[in-house]
């Protein structure tokens, strides 16, 4: 491992990751090189001599991490539901203006056949009483012929 930026895992099988030479010098120099359950040992590529790092900041670290990682899930989130709910009330918007658009356009044609019904209506009225009229005055004349008139 001497001369190379690498990364190593002890498990059942070595895991060698290269890194990138352009990164900053810190990164280069903070290869994690052993895994146990108690320890990590911290390895550079300049210095071979293995240091311990214990359990507890290691922990530490991973919970920073996690918690780091779950605050930018929940900025996504909320700006993820601030957008559904801008989108929702857009549509709600345009929903509502076609219903009405659509009850503006329903109460013209009830009005116009309504209007029209009373138009008939009157028609019809007109004509009836002419009609019972010339029915009667039919009657009349009908029961005059076999014999006598309705007074």
């Amino acid at each position: 491992m001497e001369g190379s930026n690498a990364i190593c895992f002890e498990s059942d099988a070595e895991v060698t990751v290269r890194e990138n030479p352009a990164l900053e010098q810190a990164e280069q120099n903070a290869n994690i090189a052993a895994m146990s359950k108690d320890t990590v040992t911290i390895c550079t590529d300049s210095n071979v001599d293995k240091g311990s790092m214990s359990a507890a900041p290691l922990q530490e670290l991973l919970s920073t991490l996690m918690q780091t990682i779950q605050s930018e899930i929940c900025k996504q989130t909320a700006a993820l539901e601030e957008k559904l709910t801008a989108e929702s009330s857009k549509q709600c918007a345009e929903s509502a203006k076609q219903r009405a658009a659509l009850v503006t356009t329903m109460d013209s044609k009830s009005t116009s056949t309504i209007e029209i019904l009373k138009s008939e209506l009157r028609y019809e009225n007109e004509k009836f009483p002419e009609s019972l009229i010339a029915k009667f005055e039919s009657a009349n004349a009908a029961i005059g012929a076999r014999g006598g008139a309705v007074r």
